[in-house]
């Protein structure tokens, strides 16, 4: 039986190997996949009809000869494989069925009702199963549903154990989906799903470990190492935002003071901008006011800073420091490969916010990583980073090659052969 479980596993992950080569260099010829992959031309051959038999590539046209017959040329066809994607937001929720790109084919967004844990569940029901009625004639090609929520997820429930932003507590989320819908369904913390979605179809690509950091009302930090998800003891690893960065700092809603989320957050930007209008110190903010002082905004903070405003630089320095004093921190601890930043400040400040944080970083990082150019990088996928992340949550494990025509029966032996070995 081993040995029938890890032929079957070298077989899989073998054709892992050439959907991957397909996916990130496609269009290209079975010679190109032999070369690449170190496969005889026998395996590829045999391989390469599988992927073709089960739709996930196709033929597209020939290459250049170098000298007999021209290459037929593969290409990768992301809509073979689809996911519901779920992300869960305060003002905005939004379900959508995504391809093996990323690409949203059909989408919905509502408002949540967190008047309850029920109403806030029948909502979500409610949406998903719009988007699996609307997508009927791609059933077949459904892989799952996943969804990304702020707060503190059960690993083994799947459920949300608490969340501050939503203020609900033991919300069965995915108890509540398998009820209605026959999908695997996988729930994690959004900014976990955000790091894995850019690994797999944003700025990580290449990198095997890196640190997601998401700048917006608060802070948070989605981490992989070793390409997967650092989940911690209690589920609760990433949670950058309420790391201490100044003693004596302002007090934060977790009850600490001086924590990063309340020092470089949008608030923060926020605050001291209004502390400066207020005491009347000459800026060019005025100029991009919507509207009174109190009306300021992270744009009015950005537009007077690109016009050359002192003042607007000053805040903006200021509370990038202090991110860029948490990130020194997180790379002399985990030395990942990259620290993506994203999020609404980031995005409304690029890319000044981006262009301080790598400065300081390289001021307070060890010796060791100062010399080498350190990849401190923009998301890629931006906005959408959350809705793709989602979806990888279900596209991980088919993108992980070793479980792609893996019988559900199989899967706990070749599970055990990879802890054994």
């Amino acid at each position: 039986m081993r040995r029938n479980v890890h032929t079957k596993l070298i077989k899989q992950m073998n054709i892992g190997t050439l959907l991957k080569q397909i996916r990130t260099h496609g269009p290209i010829s079975r010679a190109e996949l032999v070369k690449t992959s170190q496969l005889s031309p026998t395996t590829v051959s045999v391989l390469v009809e599988e992927l073709l038999q089960a739709g996930l590539v196709r033929e597209v046209g020939t290459g250049e000869s170098s000298g007999g017959r021209r290459p037929i040329l593969l290409e990768f066809q992301p809509a073979a494989r689809l996911a519901v994607g779920i992300d869960i937001g305060v003002r905005r929720t939004t379900v959508a069925l995504l391809d093996l790109d990323g690409n949203a084919l059909l989408s919905t967004s509502y408002t949540p009702d967190l008047t309850s844990k029920e109403s806030f569940l029948r909502d979500i029901v409610h949406h998903t199963d719009r988007i699996l009625q609307a997508s009927k004639s791609q059933a077949q090609n459904i892989l799952g549903i996943g969804v990304a929520t702020p707060g503190l997820v059960d690993p083994d429930q799947q459920s949300i154990l608490y969340s501050s932003s939503l203020d609900l507590t033991d919300v069965p989320l995915q108890a509540a989906l398998a009820e209605r819908f026959l999908l695997p369904i996988r729930v994690d913390n959004d900014m976990n799903a955000a790091a894995l979605g850019e690994k797999l179809m944003g700025a990580g690509k290449n990198t095997a470990s890196l640190i997601y950091i998401s700048v917006e009302s608060g802070i948070g930090a989605g981490i992989i190492i070793d390409n997967r998800i650092y989940r911690g003891v209690t589920g609760s690893a990433g949670e950058f935002g309420h790391t201490t960065i100044e003693p004596a700092g302002p007090p934060c809603r977790c009850g600490n003071r001086g924590c990063l989320g309340v020092m470089a957050g949008e608030p923060a930007l926020l605050s001291r901008a209004l502390h400066m209008l207020t005491i009347g110190v000459e800026t060019k903010m005025r100029d991009y006011l919507p509207g009174q002082s109190s009306q300021v905004t992270l744009e009015t903070i950005a537009q007077a800073a690109r016009a050359g405003d002192e003042p607007a630089l000053s805040i903006i320095n200021e509370c990038m420091d202090y991110l860029a004093v948490g990130i020194a921190n997180l790379i002399n601890m985990f030395d990942p490969g990259a620290i993506i930043l994203g999020g609404s400040t980031m995005e409304a400040l690029h890319p000044m916010a981006l262009q301080r944080v790598r400065q300081t970083v390289k001021q307070r990082a060890l010796p060791l990583h100062r010399q080498r150019e350190y990849a401190i990088i923009r998301s890629e996928l931006r906005d959408k980073v959350k809705i793709v992340g989602a979806s990888t949550l279900i596209f991980s494990e088919f993108l992980d090659y070793a479980e792609l025509w893996t019988e559900p029966a199989d899967r706990d032996r070749i599970n055990d052969f990879r802890n054994r070995d």
